[in-house]
């Protein structure tokens, strides 16, 4: 992930992950990472990402309103 996502000249702190069917999968963020390195910096980078990710992450329509996004923001922190 860290490899691809170095390549992107605009990064947004976190990668989405979709399956082979492209579902969403799960999300990988910056914070992910720095949690993972702190607990064991080791075994950081050969741990799985699918291992760390959050797995289900609240999703919205793409044409969503703005305000449906902060429906679903607030709540769930």
């Amino acid at each position: 992930v860290l490899q691809r996502v170095s390549k992107i000249k605009r990064r947004s702190g976190a990668v989405i992950l979709v399956d082979e069917a492209g579902r969403l999968a799960g999300i990988f963020t910056d914070g992910d990472l720095r949690h993972l390195i702190a607990r064991d910096p080791a075994a950081a980078l050969s741990t799985c990402v699918a291992d760390v990710m959050t797995r289900s992450p609240k999703h919205i329509r793409a044409d969503a309103l703005a305000s449906e996004a902060l429906a679903v923001m607030r709540p769930h922190r």
